[in-house]
């Protein structure tokens, strides 16, 4: 695929072309002509919430437009969180995107991660709810632990996997 027409053939939504690496998409998918491989966008909303403890009110929460589903927005916060830590004070081993410097420090890491376009990544208010979500997506950030990940079917009403 030339990436000077990438923009044009691709209409998954999930990249833009400075993403495209060796004909994968950000989520690893195979690019065909008409886009990623099993993967198109979809107007499936979605909220991530991040906390300290799993009952805690949320630290930060965010809301994401398109793409919830676990297949979409599941699958890219699954890599995203995958092998980092959170530490409370970083050291020069510490590399930007592999640790975070607190859960203050990831809010800004996700953001900055997932915000492509204009109206595709929101920072709403803590404890936004009912806007119209079909998942939430529960990110539990405690230092010197593994980063937690749950996923909730809100139609469903039952928790579609936590890691």
């Amino acid at each position: 695929m030339n990436k000077n027409n990438f923009k044009e053939i691709l209409e998954c939504g999930c990249i833009d072309c400075e993403e495209l690496h060796d004909g994968k998409c950000r989520l690893g998918y195979e690019l065909e002509e008409d886009g990623c491989e099993d993967y198109s966008i979809m107007i499936t909303t979605a909220i991530i919430a991040v906390k300290e403890n799993e009952n805690d009110k949320d630290f930060a929460t965010f809301y994401r437009q398109y793409d919830g589903y676990p297949k979409g927005l599941g699958k890219e916060l699954l890599k995203y969180i995958q092998n980092k830590k959170v530490v409370n004070g970083f050291t020069s081993e510490d590399k930007f995107h592999e640790a975070f410097n607190g859960i203050g420090d990831f809010c800004a890491s996700l953001v900055a991660y997932f915000k492509k376009d204009i109206g595709d990544f929101y920072i709403v208010k803590a404890d936004t709810r009912n806007v119209g979500e079909e998942y939430i997506y529960t990110i539990i950030i405690k230092e010197g632990e593994p980063i937690k990940l749950i996923c909730y079917d809100v139609y469903e009403d039952k928790i579609n996997f936590s890691i």
